[in-house]
């Protein structure tokens, strides 16, 4: 008989308690909560556990027994929380809250004096004065209602900064400011403005030129108030003041010659409301000789400036410019003109200026001569066909307005592939080069590669005769089809 031996290990029982992770919440932000407003209490016990009564310590003297009571605190600080609650069959639960209450931040508004409160021109400003209730409670949100239907809103409002606001009608106005911190604690502070009846001082000058000797101004008052009563005006024409007006009549001033006229308008309500208008009127009649300057007498075809023709204009001029009898629509007193832009090819080119003062005409006349090269030439060859082999490529000068042995040429060509240097066969250099530049009449050059897409070829010729110089530029296609 065998024996068997047992190795008895002691049979250990684990029991896994349910440990309750209920708590007291709160409406608060992180259980902090700004003074004044209504905090709401709650407790759910754990599964299974039924409370038959409740009793609550608010940490300031103040208790309940409600299941969800809700209290105001009236001063800051910590307080603890203190919860009973009894269970039905016996026993009970405790459970504690940490609770701050913050105080509220400050809100103050100081009107600004320079603000004007007079309709038209009004704009009413504030400086924001707000305070934080303790460091750390920054303010991030400011919210101003202006009681005419408009509203603000800045986040990050920052001290001393300025608020303002127009309105559009005199009337009477309770202005609206709320801010709040970063927990959501608020403060609230009202300001009444008064908008005011106001004025706005404005008058029209129309000029006038019956002739060419003389010159009219007529002043017409366009000024605006919001009442009928009550409004003053005061002219200075010249440093001579009167009140005997309002000019809703025309008052006109006339001169032969030169007339300035420094006019300021005054107007004034009883309120206090006040606006001025000033203007410098120049009255000039046409007794000046008129004429026309110009840039240029002679100029290059090829030039890179531009000729520029001007007149002495006058205030009231309707100006109208004719180039070769052609109209153009520049209304300036001065005008560039393009030698390729207008056509101005070599030769010479008319220059006509109409001046219309009133019941005044003067017509002024000029000319420019434009010479020099127009620079031109043809390429031969001037498709290819990459698949059907690579044709020579010749390239010959068809300027105009030049004499070719009293000229010089050169040709650039763009191509990554061939020899960077100079034909001048004239000197016998590099003729039998592939080169890229070129100092002959004509040119040719071989592509050995026809996938170049930009080619472009510059052409210059120079007139040494007139120093002037012109240049042109075109491309080489590469594609196949009828090449």
């Amino acid at each position: 008989m065998k024996r068997i031996t047992l190795n008895l290990f002691p049979l250990v029982l684990i029991l896994f308690v349910h440990i309750s992770t209920a708590q007291i919440t709160t409406n608060a932000l992180s259980n902090k909560v700004c003074l004044g407003d209504l905090t709401n209490f709650n407790y759910t016990p754990p599964s299974g556990v039924s409370i038959a009564s409740y009793a609550w310590d608010f940490g300031n003297s103040f208790t309940s027994i409600g299941g969800t009571p809700s209290h105001i605190y009236k001063t800051t600080g910590k307080f603890t929380v203190k919860l009973v609650a009894s269970k039905t069959g016996g026993g009970s639960i405790t459970k504690t809250l940490q609770l701050e209450v913050l105080g509220l931040p400050k809100a103050s508004f100081k009107f600004d004096p320079t603000s004007d409160s007079c309709l038209y021109d009004n704009e009413v400003c504030f400086k924001d004065l707000s305070l934080e209730a303790n460091s750390g409670q920054s303010i991030v949100k400011r919210l101003v209602i202006w009681d005419d239907g408009s509203y603000g809103k800045k986040n990050t409002p920052i001290f001393g900064s300025s608020i303002c606001h127009s309105y559009k009608k005199e009337d009477k106005y309770t202005i609206s400011f709320e801010i709040a911190d970063k927990y959501g604690c608020k403060d609230f502070v009202t300001r009444k403005i008064n908008i005011l009846p106001g004025v706005k001082a404005e008058f029209k000058n129309e000029l006038s030129y019956p002739s060419c000797s003389k010159a009219n101004v007529c002043i017409t008052n366009k000024s605006k108030s919001s009442v009928n009563t009550g409004v003053s005006y005061e002219w200075n024409i010249n440093g001579a003041r009167s009140t005997i007006g309002h000019f809703s009549s025309p008052k006109c001033y006339s001169t032969n010659r030169y007339k300035k006229l420094i006019v300021s308008l005054k107007v004034k309500h009883t309120n206090g409301c006040e606006d001025s208008f000033k203007d410098t009127i120049h009255l000039l009649a046409d007794t000046s000789i008129r004429k026309m300057s110009k840039s240029h007498s002679k100029i290059c075809y090829g030039a890179s400036n531009r000729p520029l023709f001007t007149i002495n204009s006058l205030p009231g001029d309707e100006i109208l410019w004719w180039i070769n009898g052609e109209e153009s629509k520049n209304t300036n007193d001065s005008i560039y003109l393009s030698q390729k832009g207008d056509s101005l090819v070599p030769g010479w080119h008319y220059i006509k200026c109409k001046i219309t003062r009133g019941n005044c005409i003067l017509e002024l006349f000029d000319s420019i001569e434009v010479t020099g090269p127009v620079a031109d030439f043809k390429i031969f060859n001037k498709n290819q066909c990459p698949l059907l082999g690579i044709k020579k490529v010749f390239l010959v000068n068809r300027s105009a307005n030049v004499d070719s042995s009293k000229a010089t040429f050169t040709w650039d060509v763009k191509d990554p592939n061939g020899d960077n240097c100079v034909i001048h066969r004239e000197i016998n250099q590099n003729k039998y080069k592939n080169c890229n530049t070129s100092k002959d009449w004509y040119a040719k050059h071989v592509y050995t590669d026809g996938s170049i897409s930009v080619n472009p070829i510059k052409f210059t010729v120079t007139d040494n005769a007139t120093g002037c110089s012109d240049s042109k530029t075109k491309s080489v296609n590469f594609r196949c089809g009828f090449c």
